[in-house]
């Protein structure tokens, strides 16, 4: 008779550790930055934030002056110098001098931290009656390049066109 108490005693100090072992609190010295919340012992961030601790913004890889060359199907050929700042949203980009054109365009960070989308922007202040401008950017080389893909419809008095400019290499200057 004394094993079978021995055999149910083993398995219930088993149950028991197991139990307590899964109430392990892995968030107990886990010290996330910037509004991140720690699930599991990992930092889930918030939109324009990254790393272990989401201490790093991810907007920083993207700052700079940019010196553009590509072929746009309506206007032929660009070549203009940009600026992607911070704007005010951690998430998002100000992008001046884009097309020569005299507003900034805002643009949204992607989650993955390499891209970004510029949704459909009115530029005012130009020589057409309507003009439209959104896009998308990946960063292709470390902190340096962005390859963009830009669309325009607009209107010169002759209708709706629309200007789409594909694969536009932007170097950091």
């Amino acid at each position: 008779m004394k094993f079978p108490v021995n055999a149910f005693l083993y398995s219930f100090l088993i149950i028991v550790a197991f139990t307590l072992s899964s109430c392990r609190d892995y968030c107990k010295n886990m010290s996330c930055e910037n509004g991140g919340t720690c699930n599991e012992g990992n930092c889930d961030c918030l939109p324009g934030y990254t790393g272990e601790k989401c201490q790093a913004l991810m907007r920083i890889h993207f700052l700079g002056e940019y010196f553009e060359t590509g072929f746009c199907t309506q206007s032929g050929s660009q070549n203009y110098v940009a600026s992607i700042n911070p704007a005010e949203n951690v998430s998002q980009l100000a992008i001046s001098g884009f097309w020569n054109l005299p507003d900034t365009l805002l643009a949204e960070i992607g989650p993955d931290g390499t891209t970004f989308t510029i949704p459909p922007t009115t530029i005012l202040g130009t020589t057409f009656d309507t003009l439209i401008v959104f896009g998308n950017g990946t960063k292709f080389t470390a902190d340096t390049n962005i390859l963009m893909n830009i669309f325009a419809t607009f209107d010169n008095g002759s209708g709706l066109k629309t200007d789409s400019c594909l694969n536009s290499t932007w170097v950091r200057l």
